[in-house]
């Protein structure tokens, strides 16, 4: 499974990188997410979003990679 939780006075933060079924089935059974929500998780998304449900706001964040080359 590759996610990461983190947990603070209330606020659970789950990152999933590069689901797979078994991570999007874990998602499904431990939270009641929006339909929406999980076909997100699915497919890869280019754009950031941010969705805000009853019991959750749902965010989409791309952060940048720099690749250094060490030798410069």
């Amino acid at each position: 499974m590759a996610q990461r939780t983190l947990q603070k006075k209330g606020l659970k933060w789950v990152h999933v990188n590069k689901p797979t079924d078994y991570d999007i089935e874990y998602i499904k059974k431990q939270f009641k997410f929006h339909p929406l929500v999980i076909k997100s998780i699915i497919a890869p998304t280019l754009h950031p979003a941010i969705e805000s449900y009853n019991s959750h706001l749902f965010l989409i964040i791309h952060f940048p990679i720099i690749h250094r080359d060490r030798s410069e």
